[in-house]
């Protein structure tokens, strides 16, 4: 699915929605990144990844994890 999306000042910005992989979530809660993605994303053991969630109507429809460096990028382009 392709959204184009303008934000005040903004241009035009192309988001891409994409089934990336699908993981099973253990006992504990617990999932892992398939290799390709975490590769795909710069992700390496350690690194920190902050979580989104969409919600509708109140339930949770999707979660979006951002690399935490990139969160003040993604802040300041959604508020400016």
């Amino acid at each position: 699915m392709n959204l184009s999306v303008e934000q005040g000042n903004m241009s035009e910005v192309d988001i891409q929605y994409k089934i990336e992989g699908i993981v099973t979530v253990g006992k504990r809660g617990q999932f892992v990144l398939p290799n390709e993605l975490r590769s795909k994303l710069s992700v390496k053991g350690g690194d920190k990844l902050a979580i989104i969630s969409y919600e509708k109507e109140g339930e949770v429809q999707a979660l979006i994890f951002v690399r935490t460096g990139d969160l003040e990028d993604i802040i300041d382009a959604n508020i400016n």
